[in-house]
């Protein structure tokens, strides 16, 4: 994926595709969400397969406020907006 798309390790924007570690290792990838705004540290995504019970197997699209201690990576789609 880093060679057709740019990664991105810091300045998310929304649009931005984060990857999460919910163990706060940052060696794995878990989960994904699509960056929605960054306000006051955190950043606030839109994830499929999420629940207010379960971070990475809820089955709901939903809105989650997310710690970027958690986000191993990110990348950032050549949306043509």
């Amino acid at each position: 994926m880093r060679e057709k798309t740019p990664w991105v390790d810091y300045g998310l924007k929304p649009g931005d595709i984060v990857m999460f570690d919910f163990t706060g290792q940052k060696k794995i990838t878990q989960h994904v969400g699509i960056v929605e705004k960054v306000v006051g540290g955190w950043v606030y995504t839109i994830e499929g397969n999420t629940s207010l019970t379960s971070n990475d197997n809820g089955g709901a699209v939903m809105r989650r406020k997310r710690n970027p201690k958690l986000i191993t990576g990110a990348c950032r789609p050549g949306y043509n907006v």
